[in-house]
């Protein structure tokens, strides 16, 4: 079936747009991809199950990805958030 390959491929472009941080695409591609795996019918059955492991796989790698990319975000806000007070404290008592 077409749709079930359009699927893999659309794995990849998830895998890779995470892979680069680029998560106004990995945010396209998901919704493409549920919107494709919400489509299938019955008879795509057979090779559905293994379909939705990868699926399965490839979301929790990137939810992986997106927390660590988050952490840093937050870890790099703290820092400069820290600068800007010591840069306060320091216009204050000079």
């Amino acid at each position: 079936m077409e749709e079930l390959g359009r699927i893999r491929a659309l794995n990849r472009a998830l895998e890779q747009a995470a892979a680069e941080g680029d998560w106004l695409q990995v945010a396209a591609v998901d919704e493409e991809r549920a919107r494709l795996l919400g489509a299938l019918t019955p008879a795509a059955a057979p090779a559905l199950r293994e379909l939705v492991e990868e699926a399965h796989g490839v979301t929790q790698a990137v939810l992986a990805q997106a927390l660590a990319a988050r952490e840093s975000v937050m870890a790099e806000l703290r820092g400069l958030q820290r600068g800007k007070r010591g840069a306060n404290a320091y216009h204050q008592h000079p």
